[in-house]
């Protein structure tokens, strides 16, 4: 009797095979475990920043000098994440890799809680900044592969809520706990908060698995494609701005004559604004892309210019 011949690696067979992998469900448990994930992250990325004047005291260092836990975590970020994604992609599943960037935040809040100097504060967030790096190029493209194609972009809101929730009661959250207690229980607190999201994170989330037959993007030509280098150069820029606000907000604050309480509290107003940026975001970035990053960049450029005029303390007091 003869057999029907099987045919391998053919394109009908891989599409068959990618359609049989697809998710047929949203795992919630899942993409609540990465939106915590984000909130850690963007909680250990901004929580010097409120606890700038306390970390300056206990390490008998400059305030300017603290500002460099900010800087540096930034610093590594721009330089390793997309090397380190480049080079751990198909080499170690997705999920054990998100898994290791969550233990890593973990580990890092531990060894700046123990710091005895500014010196081995800066290492230890050398390596949340490398996890940082590591937890934003390799989210995305996961979440894209355990949710039904269909769902992908309300998988993405879901997951990147973490961020923006983070800036309106994480960082407060945590600068206030370093006022009532210490910046090291801060950090003590925020570790716990990783081990235990690593455990859930080992659960909750499914395994995911590149195709065989997928390449690896080509940077050279996605610079090829129009406007690619303006945001390339933009991007950069923005971050700057955004780092040098959070990371000097506290004693931007002081110099005004306002207390340091008003530092959880500048924070949160700035989170709640995001959420805000957000949803705006929602309803013109697909009809208008250019027209809301412009928007968004002569808004950022406005309130860095009346910063200036409205933090003088004369101002605060007459208010």
């Amino acid at each position: 009797m003869k057999q029907d011949p099987v045919v391998v690696g053919t394109p009908s067979s891989e599409a068959s095979r990618a359609e049989t992998q697809q998710p047929k469900k949203i795992p919630w448990g899942g993409l609540l475990v990465l939106a915590a994930a984000g909130f850690t992250a963007v909680t250990t990325e901004l929580l010097p920043s409120g606890l700038l004047p306390q970390i300056s005291r206990e390490l008998q260092v400059e305030e300017s000098a603290v500002g460099s836990l900010t800087a540096v975590y930034a610093a590594i970020i721009v330089f390793t994440a997309l090397p380190l994604s480049r080079f751990l992609s198909g080499r170690v599943p997705r999920k054990t890799l998100l898994i290791a960037t969550v233990l890593a935040f973990a580990l890092s809040n531990v060894l700046l809680a123990l710091s005895p100097t500014l010196g081995w504060a800066i290492g230890a967030r050398l390596l949340g900044g490398i996890a940082h790096g590591m937890l934003w190029s390799s989210m995305a493209p996961y979440v894209a592969r355990i949710v039904p194609a269909h769902s992908v972009g309300k998988a993405m809101a879901v997951v990147f809520s973490g961020n923006s929730i983070a800036l309106a009661v994480g960082a407060p959250i945590g600068t206030l706990m370093g006022s009532l207690m210490t910046w090291r229980a801060s950090f003590l607190v925020l570790a716990g908060v990783g081990a235990l999201l690593a455990v859930l994170a080992f659960w909750l989330l499914p395994g995911a698995h590149d195709h065989a037959s997928q390449k690896t993007p080509s940077l050279r030509a996605a610079m090829k494609l129009p406007g690619v280098v303006a945001i390339a150069i933009a991007w950069p820029l923005l971050l700057l701005a955004h780092f040098t606000l959070f990371t000097y907000v506290a004693p931007f604050l002081l110099a005004s004559g306002l207390p340091e309480s008003a530092t959880s509290l500048s924070l949160s107003v700035v989170g709640i604004a995001s959420l805000v940026g957000i949803w705006i975001a929602g309803m013109t970035a697909d009809s208008r892309p250019r027209t809301a990053v412009i928007a968004a960049v002569v808004l950022l450029t406005l309130a860095f210019a009346l910063l200036p005029a409205l933090g003088a303390p004369g101002w605060v007091r007459s208010g």
